[in-house]
Parts: structure tokens; C-alpha cells; sequence
């Protein structure tokens, strides 16, 4: 007696359904497939941060800026959303100085065209009050000092960039809201026969939004704004 078999191809074959196939969003998509959420939407978060990144990047070259070399540079605006920066309070025994001391503010990576520039130096309160410290292994209250990041400050233009090519440049480039950082590096003459004042580079970076790794500070790409070179020390 033989016996036929079907072939492999055609046993894997269903039979045809008579109901049309019902679209699915993508909660029924991650609820039938049963995967996880939350993985789907920090992926879906990071991937808008790196076009938000980039398009941020193209915008600016399309601006007419150069790439520079990333390095450090000393900043004096950021771009922030935030109406007032986060308050930071820190106990101390010891005054901090002057009332009215200063700590420094950090850039947001923003969109292009969100926030505002402020300075890089908050306004910090200070106030005198009884605090908690621990001496040879116990409590005890003492008088010291309250201290809390208070608000923003006007940007100020260091002292070198002071020019007014250089002013008008960097006011040019602040009134696009395409940068997260400005800040000035000082370039010296290498010449020690003939030394002279550091020639100051304006500077605009942003800020890769995503954090890598283990590493404490993100990347940035750096962009040449403007150059000041006083002709005369030449």
C-alpha cells in the first residue's frame, strides 16, 4: 500500500481567511507582540534627538559657518528654555563670599530657534541659618550658610571681544538660535622673541543630545564665528 505526502511547501500553506485583515496600531502591535514599550519609545526619543542634531548642524553650514576643531574654549552665553535655573541648594558652615557670588550655567540641546542666551554666571543667594553638620561621629547644629542658584544673568561680552566687528558677528549669530554654546578661545603667537596679545576666536558649538556611555560631558561640534587679529601687534 503506498501513501502520498504532500509536498513541505504546500503543508506550510493556510487556508484562505474570509475576514479582511484589521489594521493595528502600534499599542495592539506591541501589546500582540508583547514587547516593551518603554524600549520602543526611548529609541523613538533618541532617534528624534539625532535628527533634531543634525538638522541643526546642516542649518548652520547652510548659514555660511565653518567646522573647527573641538576643543576647550571659555564660554560666556548658553541657551536655555528654563525661566529660572534649577535652584541646586548646598549647606555649608563656610559664607561663599560676597551675598550675590556666582556659579555657572549650563546650555540645553535645544531645537533650532527654542530658548534664549544668558549668561554663563548665575545669581546665587546666600543666607545665614542654623545647619545639621556631623562632628566625631554625631549631629550637631551649628551656624552656617543656605545657598541656592537664584537667576539668570544678562549676557556680558568679555573684555577682548569688546570690538564691534566681533559684537556684531556674535549678535548676528545669537539672533539665529542655532548654537547651544558661544563662547572665546585665545590663540597666542608661538613667537617668544615677538609676543603678543592672545588673538580671540569666537566660537559657537552644539550639543550632541545623547549621552554615551559612562562618559560625564557630551559631545559637541564646534563652528568658527569670528576671528579678531589686531593688525597693529603684527
Amino acid at each position: 500500500m503506498s501513501e502520498t505526502f504532500a509536498h513541505p511547501r504546500e503543508a506550510l500553506i493556510l487556508p484562505a481567511s474570509t475576514e479582511e485583515p484589521k489594521p493595528l496600531g502600534c499599542k495592539e502591535l506591541l501589546k500582540d507582540g508583547k514587547w516593551n514599550p518603554h524600549a520602543l519609545k526611548r529609541a523613538l526619543e533618541n532617534a528624534r534627538k539625532r535628527y533634531d542634531f543634525y538638522e541643526k548642524a546642516l542649518l548652520i553650514l547652510e548659514a555660511g559657518y565653518m567646522l573647527f576643531p573641538t576643543g576647550s574654549c571659555d564660554l560666556f552665553a548658553v541657551r536655555t528654555k528654563r525661566r529660572t535655573p534649577d535652584a541646586q541648594l548646598v549647606k555649608s558652615e563656610y559664607a561663599w563670599g560676597d551675598n550675590r557670588t556666582t556659579r555657572q550655567a549650563k546650555a540645553q540641546a535645544l531645537r533650532a530657534g527654542e530658548g534664549r542666551y544668558v549668561s554663563t554666571d548665575l545669581l546665587i543667594y546666600q543666607r545665614q541659618e542654623a545647619i545639621e553638620v556631623e562632628k566625631n561621629g554625631e549631629k550637631v547644629k551649628v551656624d552656617g550658610f543656605r545657598f541656592r542658584n537664584e537667576d539668570f544673568q544678562d549676557i556680558e561680552f568679555p573684555l577682548e571681544i569688546a570690538k564691534p566687528e566681533l559684537m556684531q558677528i556674535t549678535s548676528q549669530a545669537m539672533a539665529l538660535k542655532f548654537f547651544d554654546e558661544i563662547g572665546v578661545l585665545r590663540i597666542r603667537s608661538d613667537d617668544a622673541a615677538a609676543p603678543r596679545k592672545a588673538d580671540p576666536v569666537i566660537l559657537g558649538r552644539i550639543i550632541y543630545p545623547i549621552k554615551q556611555g559612562w562618559a560625564s560631558e557630551r559631545r559637541r561640534l564646534t563652528f568658527y564665528i569670528g576671528w579678531y587679529i589686531d593688525t597693529a601687534t603684527l
